[in-house]
């Protein structure tokens, strides 16, 4: 308050009431002078380009105005530990995580942790799409290892010696690695 008038400077405490449609939601701010009968699609600001979000009923959050407008409403900044319903993340480009595991879904017993599964992307509660990456890097280091230290050339004998040090490397053909729906318990 400055001399009796709101000030649409500030940041005011509010909660979410509901998703208004869009990347907007209708609040009902702490503050009784700012209330109302509270404020609907108020705009929500991410913090991040490309993103959005569902914020869920009862979240905390801080409510602003545009170059103090108080028709340009928007909210940001929940408290620590806000998880929103849903959230998108776009890009023109790619979307990059950097981590030896990814998760999607909601991590719990039974998944494996990064160094079981060689390196993976998850989805879902029980089965799971896993990029099975590890064995592709065993491959090549197996077949860099046969070419560099097992495999003697021998002249004249029409291939027979990388025919036997090949079969001696690998004994079965190498298992698939592409993406497959698996269960959290299968290897």
């Amino acid at each position: 308050m400055i001399g009796g008038r709101l000030d649409y400077s500030a940041l005011y405490p509010s909660r979410v009431v509901a998703h208004a449609g869009g990347p907007t939601v209708q609040i009902l701010p702490d503050n009784e002078r700012v209330r109302g009968l509270g404020l609907s699609k108020v705009k929500l600001r991410y913090g991040t380009a490309g993103t959005t979000s569902i914020i869920p009923p009862g979240t905390r959050c801080l409510l602003g105005f545009d170059n103090q407008d108080p028709r340009s409403p928007w909210v940001s900044l929940w408290d620590e530990g806000t998880l929103p319903l849903t959230t998108i993340i776009e890009a023109t480009t790619s979307v990059a995580l950097a981590a030896p595991m990814v998760t999607v879904g909601h991590p719990g017993p039974g998944q494996m942790t990064a160094d079981e599964a060689g390196g993976s992307v998850r989805a879902g509660d029980g089965d799971e799409l896993v990029a099975l990456s590890n064995k592709v890097d065993d491959y090549i280091a197996t077949m860099d290892d046969l070419f560099r230290t097992v495999w003697m050339v021998t002249p004249h004998d029409g291939g027979a010696a990388l025919k036997t040090s090949f079969v001696l490397s690998f004994p079965a053909p190498p298992g698939s690695t592409a993406a497959a729906n698996l269960r959290a318990d299968e290897p």
